[in-house]
């Protein structure tokens, strides 16, 4: 005779573990859903964060951008370039060090101008936010009297260019690259200075401007 309570007990166990089984398996998936949402969302707060980061270093870096050119004459037969430079950022620009170059050639540019070696010494200097430097790049020898005359057209022109290289607050190293023209097809634009002395304006040359 077959054991009743016996037999009725195992179902009931055979039951309890089906249903444990069950229960534990459902479990588990919700739990993984919940570490794969918690996962998720860690790694969307950490891209945000490192967005964040991103954003204010730009806004809170030092910028040295070209802030005026311009080409004076301080005796009629040499022109002498003037680069200021400015510290547009809210931080200091530390190690701030670069050269300056000019060249007189066709425009548009069909050569490549030479540029200082990596060895050229240069001095250095800390440019707090909004303060200015000044890069003056004096003709030597002076110009002959046709030169002159053709200064500043697209036969003539002076090509102004040079490189400026400083570390920002962040420790990160930065650059700006300039070339600017007097001439080309747009002609020059004179204008006088302070002190009523004839001065003319350099411009952004199509190509040579980059900044980090």
């Amino acid at each position: 005779m077959a054991n009743w309570p016996m037999v009725a007990l195992t179902s009931i166990i055979a039951a309890a573990t089906v249903v444990y089984v069950i229960v534990t398996a459902l479990l588990w998936r919700t739990a993984k859903r919940s570490a794969d949402a918690a996962k998720g969302s860690a790694e969307a707060a950490m891209a945000t964060i490192d967005q964040m980061r991103a954003t204010a270093e730009k806004t809170l870096r030092a910028y040295v951008c070209v802030d005026s050119a311009v080409v004076k004459f301080p005796q009629p037969d040499v022109p002498e370039a003037q680069v200021h430079l400015k510290n547009c950022g809210q931080t200091p620009a530390y190690d701030v060090r670069g050269w300056i170059h000019t060249w007189f050639a066709e425009h548009p540019l069909k050569e490549v101008l030479p540029t200082a070696p990596e060895d050229f010494r240069k001095g250095t200097e800390t440019l707090a936010p909004g303060r200015r430097s000044i890069y003056v790049a004096p003709r030597k020898p002076p110009l002959a009297p046709p030169y002159i005359a053709l200064l500043g057209t697209s036969k003539f022109t002076l090509f102004v260019y040079g490189e400026v290289r400083y570390r920002d607050i962040f420790s990160r190293e930065q650059f700006t690259r300039f070339r600017l023209i007097h001439g080309g097809a747009e002609g020059v634009r004179r204008i006088p200075d302070k002190h009523g002395n004839e001065q003319r304006l350099l411009k952004p040359d199509v190509e040579g401007n980059e900044t980090s």
